[in-house]
Formats: C-alpha cells, sequence, structure tokens
C-alpha cells in the first residue's frame, strides 16, 4: 500500500471511529448533554486519536469541526462551549446530522450520517418512523448510495453499467430519487473530486468541476446552460478520490423550492457563526496587535482547513475573539453562516415554512488494477456504509425502473469486476482515548 493510499485509509478509520462515537453519545445523552458538549467531545477525540498515529507528520487532525445540525439547521451548528447559543439538547425523534472531517498530511475524509433519535433501545422499537422526514431520510442515503453505485461502474469495461459518467448523470441520480420520494435537494449539496488539502474550503479556488445544486426560485436560463456544461466537464475517473455530500427535504407533494436562511438570533439570544477558514488569497496589513496576533498565530498553528478559536493552540477564545473582527472584516478569515432549511411553495412564496433535512456525506478512492494492491480495480468506501443504515424506516414511495435504481442494485448487490472495501469503525462502544486500530477494512 502506498503511503497516500495509507494516510487516506488511517484518516478514514479516525472518521468511521469518530462519527460512531458521537452518535453513540448523542443518545447517551438525550435530553441532558447539550450540542456544544458533544461537538466538543468529538474533536476532542479526532485530535487524540491522530496524536497516534503518523507521528512524524505535522499537520493532521481535525479538517472540519464536528457539527450537529438538528431538524431544520442546515449547517454551521458548531457551537463552543462558552458561547450562549449551546445549540439546544437532543431529544427524541429529532432529525441529528452529524458531520466531521479528519485529515493526515492533508489527505482528507469527510464524513456524515443522519440519525433520528430513539429513546429505546433497537430491539425494542415497535414500529418504523414514517413521514416526511422519514421520506427524507432514506431518499438522501439511497441517493448517495446510488452515486457511489455509479461511480463504480468507471472502474471495468465488465460492469454491466459500464459507461462514461459524467456530471449530468449524477445529477440525474440523484433528482430521480428525490422526485420518486417526494424531496427537494438542499442548495449546497455536491459531489466533487478532492485532493490533498482540497475538499472545497470557500476560501480555496481549485478550479475543478464539481456537481452542485444552486439555489432555486426562478429558472435562469444562462445559470442552467452554465450548470450543464460544468456538469459536462466533471467525468469521473479512476485515481482519484470523490466526496459525495446530499441533502434533502420533503416536499409533501407540493412543487417548490429550497431555500437556506442564514440564522442569527434565536428569541433574544444572538448566534454567531464559531467555524472559520483562513483565506490565503487576501493580503492586508492588519491595524490592532489583537488582530495581528490572531492571524499570525493561525497562520503558524493550522492549515488550509476550518477551525473553530477553541483549536488555536495558545490562545484563549476571548484572546482570539479581540482580533476576530478586524480579521473578518478584511476577509482574510472568513466565517461560515449557521444556516437553517426552509420550503417555500411555488404558488404562495411567501407561505414559507422550516422543514427538517437529512444528509449523507461520504469520501470513496477510485483505484485502478494497475495501482491496486490487489490487482483488481477497487472502490474504496472510505466513510460511511454499512456500519452507517439509516434509521428503521418506512416510506409509501419507492424508486421505479430507473437509471438510479440500476445505479443503487449495483451497489447494493456488488459485482466480480471490481472490489468493494469499506473502511469500518471499530466494533463495540469507542472510548475518546482508545488507540487507533491499524487498518481496519472489511471486504
Amino acid at each position: 500500500m502506498d503511503r497516500r493510499n495509507e494516510k487516506y485509509r488511517q484518516a478514514a478509520i479516525i472518521a468511521q471511529n469518530a462519527l460512531k462515537f458521537v452518535i453513540t453519545e448523542l443518545h447517551r445523552g438525550i435530553g441532558e448533554v447539550s450540542i456544544a458538549e458533544l461537538c466538543a467531545r468529538g474533536d476532542t477525540y479526532i485530535i487524540d486519536a491522530a496524536k497516534t498515529c503518523f507521528t512524524k507528520v505535522e499537520e493532521k487532525g481535525i479538517a472540519r469541526p464536528v457539527e450537529i445540525c438538528k431538524n431544520d439547521f442546515s449547517s454551521g451548528v458548531s457551537p463552543e462551549e462558552t458561547d450562549k447559543f449551546q445549540g439546544g439538547i437532543i431529544m427524541p425523534e429529532d432529525i441529528v446530522k452529524v458531520t466531521l472531517g479528519v485529515h493526515i498530511d492533508g489527505y482528507t475524509v469527510l464524513a456524515g450520517h443522519t440519525v433520528i433519535v430513539s429513546d429505546t433501545p433497537p430491539n425494542d422499537v415497535q414500529s418504523p418512523y414514517t413521514g416526511p422526514s422519514a421520506d427524507a431520510v432514506i431518499g438522501a442515503y439511497l441517493a448517495t448510495e446510488a452515486v457511489v453505485g455509479i461511480l463504480s461502474a468507471t472502474l471495468s469495461e465488465n460492469h454491466p453499467l459500464h459507461q462514461e459518467v459524467h456530471g449530468g448523470k449524477i445529477r440525474e441520480i440523484v433528482n430521480e430519487i428525490a422526485a420518486a420520494y417526494d424531496l427537494a435537494v438542499v442548495p449546497g449539496s455536491k459531489v466533487r473530486r478532492i485532493k490533498r488539502f482540497v475538499v472545497g474550503q470557500s476560501t480555496v479556488q481549485d478550479g475543478m468541476p464539481v456537481v452542485e445544486w444552486r439555489p432555486q426560485g426562478q429558472p435562469d436560463h444562462a445559470a442552467l446552460q452554465a450548470e450543464k456544461e460544468m456538469d459536462a466537464e466533471f467525468v469521473i475517473k479512476p485515481d482519484h478520490t470523490y466526496l459525495i455530500d446530499i441533502q434533502m427535504v420533503s416536499t409533501e407533494g407540493v412543487p417548490g423550492f429550497v431555500k437556506l436562511n442564514e440564522t442569527t438570533m434565536i428569541g433574544n439570544v444572538a448566534i454567531n457563526p464559531t467555524i472559520y477558514t483562513r483565506n490565503h488569497v487576501v493580503n492586508y496589513s492588519l491595524r490592532t496587535q489583537s488582530a495581528r496576533v490572531l492571524l499570525g498565530t493561525v497562520d503558524k498553528a493550522l492549515s488550509v482547513f476550518s477551525f473553530k478559536l477553541s483549536e488555536i493552540p495558545g490562545l484563549k477564545i476571548n484572546q482570539a475573539k479581540l482580533g476576530l473582527n478586524e480579521c473578518l472584516q478584511r476577509h482574510l478569515i472568513v466565517a461560515e453562516p449557521i444556516l437553517k432549511t426552509v420550503y417555500c411553495p411555488n404558488s404562495r412564496p411567501k407561505d414559507s415554512k422550516p422543514v427538517s433535512s437529512a444528509r449523507e456525506v461520504c469520501t470513496v478512492s477510485l483505484i485502478s488494477g494497475v495501482k491496486s494492491t490487489s490487482g483488481y480495480p477497487e472502490l474504496v468506501r472510505l466513510s460511511g456504509g454499512k456500519r452507517f443504515p439509516p434509521s428503521w424506516t418506512h416510506s409509501v414511495h419507492s424508486i421505479k425502473p430507473s437509471l438510479a435504481a440500476s445505479a443503487l442494485e449495483s451497489r447494493i448487490n456488488g459485482d466480480s469486476s471490481f472490489k468493494y472495501i469499506e473502511v469500518k469503525p471499530s466494533s463495540g462502544r469507542i472510548m475518546p482515548n482508545e488507540p487507533v486500530d491499524d487498518m481496519d477494512l472489511e471486504m
């Protein structure tokens, strides 16, 4: 195994274990533990686990702080433990999205999973969850698996779905599943190639094509044409790593579109962003000493990935906040907003309403037979997989015969033309300081 793939797989083990750890902790803390505390536990887990591997590598650890977004919160919820807004308490039947990222020397694995919280042991649950939110959970999960299925078609000419897979095919598959379950794809959902240190940060202009679902509303011919051109440019190829990030909401059968609203207040409590990214494209001579200290520390101690103020070594949160405003005003540091999903019916756009979303995030590597250690083409599932199934749900909807159905069938049944490999989390309950195992793979 070459060092690149070894670093990817080690980051994958930490990411899978951290995701399992956070989901376990949130179920143990139902009605008691704040989201801020759960995020802090998850971040600490990643930092501690990364210390135990590749000891000569300096840049490693958090590539994306743990976010826990419940119900209509879409992204950005990762409160500091000192904030007034703590993200709320997890309660039964909440729709909870957990996302995080880990990197080893810039080789990055992003992971995310949605659970419907239950305070009943799985073996005691009497009936599945149903309804619009359950449909969203099912749809996001199936769309992600179908995309994994169609990516595998590029690995071998003997694959039953073998074809050139471009962005248009991927968009078609996701949209087919959304339509089948009366869902809408949330803007910002994407499938894209990632590479060392580059995973789609808003501050990094990498120029790589991406399939991304843009804000909806009134159709714009020029925007649609640009979207088609970008989709055509994005061609899946072996020996690359890809990020799949799909989020969906239920339309309940009412034509309309999804908006993402920035949230700055809940009641009388102000909500401030807590996730930031250094913008290395911008240069500016800062005036205040506190801002210079903050930026200098970030540049010296952190990488190109997203971070929280509590992760900056040598600075307390209040110290970091003193210089933050000037860095934000000069766009040297970029804040990521806290977003909520809102559904707007076409017939009554003003009658928009908050709607719960479901999100799945996974990272996959496609390895050609020429470069794999086995000599066979391989699809390596670096995050997600069968260790993270959807909550027990049921829907009256189903997928009709289509490209999406074929891709999903390919993913579920597999094919002898390539090897499907999952990096799996450790068995049993994962403790915060548990050492990271060696390559823990499952064929």
